[in-house]
């Protein structure tokens, strides 16, 4: 159980809270005393600034006395000054009026009752104090990203004036700067954005109205230009470039460039302003050997921006030194190919060459080529040099290179062939001239692409087929190239004709006939004679036959001796192989018997004789006649020796008996007649 015990004495009030717990009947409250005091002093004291015035407010006081308030009093003390001013009903509020604006006063309330005044509220202090009057904006003044603002101060500003704030508005947006001076810098603008400036003043009383707006656009400078590019042309510098990505808020109404050399020469400037179209212009009179470095700066209405990234633009010269790649020599000519140098900026007019080192040049009149040198001497070393040449000058001359004028040589001369087996050697002399060049290999060949190469005079050209007709021609060669063909020249290529055929050998009186067939092949040439051997081919007598197929009488021999005998063919190169050995024995009917005696009886002679010649065969038999020849009677024995025994014949008859040997060959001469008598 809870009890609210209320404590009174003078001036004051308690309440005290108590509560006890019982076990035992339930105690019973003391009575209140009802006495009537002053009240407590006021509370939650507010004190309001107005012009020459403090508006004073507060709350009751806690407690009343238990009597009603008549009354409050607010009190406000600066040094030994005070004012006051009384509430007697309504709301809790007074007004001290008639104050010195800026001096701080000590402000206190007393409540009071029928019983008396309260003690003094908790002292509060307070200001008289007025808003400043309306500022005048004097200017708004661009900058970038950004406006200063200047202004005058309120002519009335009521106490101190603690601040300023301007405030610039787009529509957007709204920033603001405060400072304590006349003028202030609002930022974080965007250039080209026109904004509204406005104005207030503040003191301890609060802001002043605002001040008549200004309107501003922030701009800069632009920023620098862009991508600067460069054209040389002699006398003069083509310039181009971006504008800057930011103008600065502002149309850019020019743009300089600026070309600083970096010889003695002087700065060169040309420019652009609105209305000239692509963002170009010429730099002229530029010292052409000059280099430049080149800046382009872009100008608005607040002023220049920075300059762009110098580009720079190097100034000609003389062509550098060029190489002579390759030298070709021609007929009375070389023919160069040149490898540039360095252009010295400029483009190459003309190529010059010189024959003496320099001293003295002559103009190609190209400057890409075909560079030939022509009336030359075929055969003279020429040590050449170059140089390009340009606008400025004649540049460096090259290193020096040796040519040789030439051409291909004159054609040999006097070609003439010897044939050969399946060959033809040709031979010839060299050229009236060799064009300037060392004559090197040359050619022999024929419509048929039978060839031959020779560092000589001679080549020998294989692989032909005899009997064939080839026209040769030759050609010399030397590091221009190939000549003219030579006179032509005729070749059959031939060998010796093979070996004829003996078909039958036929011995003859102190001769044989030899049967033969031609060779197989002639060797490709036409046969001519023919050349016989009877000592197998030790020695050769010609036979002067030409036919093909034909018989060779060979005469002169001496009948009964053996020979051997080989036949050969012949052509325009020489005699063939020789035939296989045939042996043959001349011969002929056996020679004339001379009788030399008769024997007789009655009815037989026997006849003595001298054996005749053989004529190279074996006399075989004797044989008689008794009738001149008429008939021929073998004698009977087949005896061949002497004497022949005649019979049957008729007893003292006259007789004339002829005698002959008979061999193989056939039957000799008959002896003279014999006259004889048998008995």
């Amino acid at each position: 159980m809870s009890h609210i015990f209320e404590f009174r004495g003078a001036g004051f009030t308690k309440w005290v809270a108590v509560v006890a717990l019982f076990l035992a009947p339930t105690l019973t409250a003391l009575p209140a005393y009802a006495d009537v005091v002053s009240p407590d002093a006021p509370t939650s004291v507010i004190v309001t600034p107005g012009d020459s015035q403090l508006t004073i407010s507060w709350s009751e006081p806690v407690y009343d006395g238990d009597d009603a308030i008549t009354a409050y009093t607010a009190t406000a003390t600066a040094g030994s000054s005070s004012s006051t001013c009384g509430w007697t009903t309504g709301t809790l509020t007074c007004t001290i009026s008639s104050l010195t604006n800026g001096t701080s006063y000590a402000v206190t309330v007393v409540a009071t009752n029928s019983i008396g005044d309260s003690d003094n509220s908790t002292t509060v202090n307070g200001t008289p104090n007025v808003e400043p009057g309306q500022p005048t904006l004097s200017s708004v003044v661009p900058g970038n990203q950004s406006l200063t603002v200047t202004w005058t101060a309120p002519s009335n500003d009521g106490t101190a004036i603690t601040g300023y704030t301007a405030t610039a508005v787009d529509g957007l947006s709204t920033l603001t700067c405060t400072t304590v001076l006349l003028t202030c810098t609002i930022t974080g603008l965007v250039n080209g954005t026109e904004y509204t400036v406005s104005l207030i003043a503040s003191n301890a009383a609060g802001p002043s109205t605002e001040s008549d707006p200004l309107t501003g656009t922030p701009v800069s400078v632009p920023g620098a230009p862009t991508d600067v590019q460069l054209t040389r042309v002699f006398d003069g510098i083509t310039v181009t470039w971006t504008a800057p990505t930011l103008n600065g808020g502002d149309e850019i109404t020019d743009y300089t460039v600026t070309a600083s050399p970096n010889d003695a020469s002087g700065a060169v400037t040309c420019g652009w302003t609105t209305g000239d179209g692509a963002l170009t212009c010429e730099l002229t009179g530029v010292s052409n050997t000059a280099n430049y470095s080149i800046v382009v700066v872009a100008t608005n209405s607040v002023g220049d921006s920075a300059g762009s990234t110098s580009a720079s633009s190097n100034g000609y010269s003389a062509p550098g030194a060029p190489t002579i790649s390759s030298i070709t020599p021609g007929n009375t000519t070389l023919t160069l190919s040149i490898t540039p140098g360095t252009s010295g900026g400029l483009s190459r007019t003309d190529y010059v060459y010189s024959l003496d080192n320099g001293v003295t040049f002559t103009s190609f009149a190209t400057a890409t080529g075909p560079f030939v040198i022509t009336g030359l001497a075929n055969g003279t070393t020429y040590r050449v040099s170059v140089a390009a040449v340009n606008d400025v000058d004649t540049g460096t001359f090259s290193s020096r290179v040796s040519g040789v004028p030439a051409t291909v040589p004159s054609a040999p001369r006097w070609l003439h062939g010897v044939r050969g087996s399946a060959t033809a050697t040709l031979l010839w002399n060299p050229p009236a001239t060799n064009g300037g060049s060392t004559i090197t290999s040359y050619l022999v060949s024929d419509l048929h692409g039978h060839t031959c190469t020779s560092a000589t005079m001679t080549c020998t050209v294989t692989g032909l087929t005899n009997g064939v007709a080839y026209v040769f021609y030759v050609m010399a060669i030397n590091s221009r190239g190939t000549s003219a063909p030579s006179n032509s020249n005729l070749v059959i290529p031939a060998t010796t004709p093979g070996a004829p055929g003996i078909t039958s050998v036929v011995a003859g009186n102190r001769s044989v006939v030899v049967t033969f067939t031609a060779p197989t092949t002639t060797g490709g040439a036409a046969l001519g004679y023919y050349d016989y051997s009877v000592d197998g081919g030790t020695s050769w007598q010609s036979g002067q036959y030409r036919t093909k197929n034909s018989a060779l009488t060979i005469t002169g021999l001496i009948n009964g001796t053996s020979y051997s005998v080989k036949i050969r063919a012949r052509n325009i190169v020489g005699a063939g192989t020789a035939s296989v050995a045939t042996t043959a024995v001349p011969f002929t009917t056996p020679g004339k018997t001379v009788i030399q005696a008769i024997v007789t009886t009655s009815t037989t002679a026997t006849v003595s004789f001298a054996a005749p010649g053989t004529g190279g065969r074996a006399i075989t038999s004797y044989q008689y006649s008794l009738n001149n020849g008429t008939t021929w009677v073998t004698r009977s024995s087949g005896t061949t020796t002497s004497p022949l025994v005649i019979t049957g014949l008729v007893t003292k008859h006259f007789y004339s008996v002829q005698v002959r040997a008979v061999s193989s060959a056939g039957s000799g001469l008959a002896s003279a007649p014999f006259r004889f008598q048998t008995k």
